[in-house]
């Protein structure tokens, strides 16, 4: 896949604009490896705990040298659990 983006266009496709969405939601579609969706697939539906840990339906794959890999996630942390208040 190749995407020409001109430097107009940058502030269009900003985190979390409806752009960087669409370019995200393909990326992830052509570029997710298709062993790579199975560890994503499992990680959603038995270790995602709303609130505490969540996975985005892109979230990056690292296959490791030995049988598994690593799924990135987003880890709830207090305030409180981080010494701030």
């Amino acid at each position: 896949m190749r995407v020409r983006i001109e430097e107009s266009d940058m502030e269009s496709i900003l985190p979390d604009s409806p752009l960087h969405r669409r370019i995200m939601a393909q990326i992830a579609e052509e570029v997710l490896l298709p062993g790579h969706k199975k560890y994503l697939d499992y990680a959603k539906e038995n270790l995602q705990q709303d609130g505490d840990i969540e996975f985005d339906d892109d979230a990056a794959v690292s296959a490791g040298c030995d049988e598994g890999a690593y799924v990135m996630c987003w880890k709830w942390v207090s305030d409180e659990e981080a010494g701030i208040v």
